[in-house]
């Protein structure tokens, strides 16, 4: 930076150089701070344009392109955010002298700007806060949206976000701010739905329990988001994602079981044109840990709702066969609170805490009774177009 530079710099954060009451630092423009952007503008409307926006207390020119930066702040007030720029000037201490019009005597309330009426002034919304929005293991960009424009979002390594519209409306308030999330991945995958053994939970009433967004709860704890079962962990992981399936284009689900805190079986299964409710059947499967689980395979119970009678509530069911509970076969099932049933439908856990998830570990169907474990977890996984 020159010497010249420096010294016109004071100059004008001393206000020696003056356009009309304004003080301008040639040369510069400030950095930050940045309300919104105009093209195509003249440098005396660029001023007008601050005094309609009752945010706006300094604005950039820039001479070549002929653009106006609106700022929430002046060169005096941060002159460690001052650049040097041949294109611009910086102009600050505006005073609405220099507006003979209606909205020259009005004072807006904050994200609020000036319009001239055919007898008078109205104070409209020029921005959206986005302070009032909750999102965890991520970060917003700005403060402030203005009308019309995208709220910026990132999320944290291993974490996904929506490909969705959030925008500011000319109510104030934010379209969509409730989706505003990030939701917890392994891999390529974004993790929609986990559950643990023994915790209490209704393996299918908590999966579709319409509202419930962990994604966005502060005080859920990001380590009951994983995989794998921790002891402490009994609420499951359920996102909003459940909720928003049909929006989402799922491409493919992915189900996982957990022994022992190992990934034991899983199945992929064709998400196009799927439900919340219906994508869990054997005619989607696409591939399988189990060979014989196919789309081709016969089977007994392969749903959500699965088999549910006065004395057991067999759910999530991959069942092949009944046979006498000696000769039960399958692949997978969650069992809730059974006043009777087979041995395989109860759990080992002391005390006896439901559900209980018995799978089978082999690459082919088991016996039930004989040849299954008990799983720690199972969950439901994602890819969707508008997931990235």
């Amino acid at each position: 930076m020159s010497n010249t530079y420096i010294f016109a710099l004071l100059l004008g954060l001393l206000g020696v150089f003056k356009a009309e009451t304004s003080a301008i630092i040639e040369n510069s423009k400030l950095g930050e701070n940045i309300l919104l952007t105009l093209d195509l503008i003249g440098q005396k409307m660029c001023v007008h344009q601050c005094f309609y926006h009752s945010d706006c207390k300094a604005v950039n020119f820039n001479k070549r392109q002929l653009t106006c930066d609106l700022l929430t702040r002046s060169g005096q007030e941060e002159p460690g955010s001052l650049q040097y720029d041949s294109d611009y000037i910086h102009i600050y201490n505006l005073s609405n002298d220099q507006i003979s019009d209606f909205c020259a005597n009005t004072s807006c309330p904050a994200h609020n700007r000036c319009v001239n009426g055919e007898r008078k002034s109205l104070c409209v919304t020029s921005g959206c806060q986005t302070n009032g929005l909750t999102i965890i293991n991520g970060n917003i960009r700005d403060d402030v949206i203005q009308v019309g424009s995208t709220l910026e979002y990132t999320c944290l390594l291993g974490y996904a976000k929506r490909n969705i519209d959030i925008r500011c409306l000319s109510s104030g308030k934010i379209e969509n701010a409730e989706k505003v999330a990030c939701f917890k991945m392994e891999g390529s995958w974004t993790i929609a739905f986990k559950i643990q053994s023994n915790s209490g939970a209704h393996p299918l009433n908590s999966f579709l329990d319409t509202g419930t967004q962990q994604e966005r709860n502060s005080s859920f704890p990001s380590t009951c988001m994983t995989l794998t079962k921790v002891p402490e962990c009994t609420t499951p992981y359920r996102t909003g994602l459940v909720d928003d399936w049909g929006q989402l284009g799922v491409q493919e689900i992915r189900f996982v079981i957990t022994v022992n805190s190992t990934l034991t079986q899983e199945i992929v299964f064709d998400g196009y044109n799927s439900t919340n409710f219906d994508w869990f059947t054997g005619s989607r499967v696409k591939s399988s840990t189990w060979s014989d689980v196919t789309n081709t395979q016969t089977y007994l119970h392969f749903n959500l709702p699965g088999d549910q009678r006065s004395t057991i509530t067999r759910l999530w069911t991959i069942i092949k066969s009944y046979h006498g509970c000696a000769g039960d076969i399958g692949w997978f099932l969650a069992s809730f609170n059974p006043t009777g049933g087979c041995a395989f439908d109860m759990t080992s856990n002391i005390p006896t805490v439901y559900p209980a998830f018995p799978v089978c570990p082999k690459s082919t169907a088991c016996y039930f009774l004989s040849e299954t474990v008990e799983a720690e977890t199972f969950a439901v996984l994602l890819k969707a177009d508008k997931l990235s």
